[in-house]
């Protein structure tokens, strides 16, 4: 990955210490929206927040809720 996409990686991805075989790709498409959102947050339609926010999910990002 280069870029923002590498970015999101090594922030995101890289300290959760949980990535196996079966998350990878779930991790880099999240990546890769993620560097898709930083560069034109404003054309990033709702269907791609709402596929972000799954791959979030998906890979245990979203954080406690309170």
């Amino acid at each position: 990955m280069r870029g923002k996409a590498a970015v999101a990686w090594e922030r995101y991805i890289e300290p959760s210490g949980w990535l196996d075989q079966f998350r990878e790709a779930a991790a880099i498409a999240f990546c890769l929206l993620w560097a898709e959102f930083q560069m034109a947050p404003r054309q990033f339609g709702a269907a791609k927040h709402s596929q972000m926010r799954g791959y979030l999910s998906d890979l245990g990002l979203m954080g406690n809720r309170q």
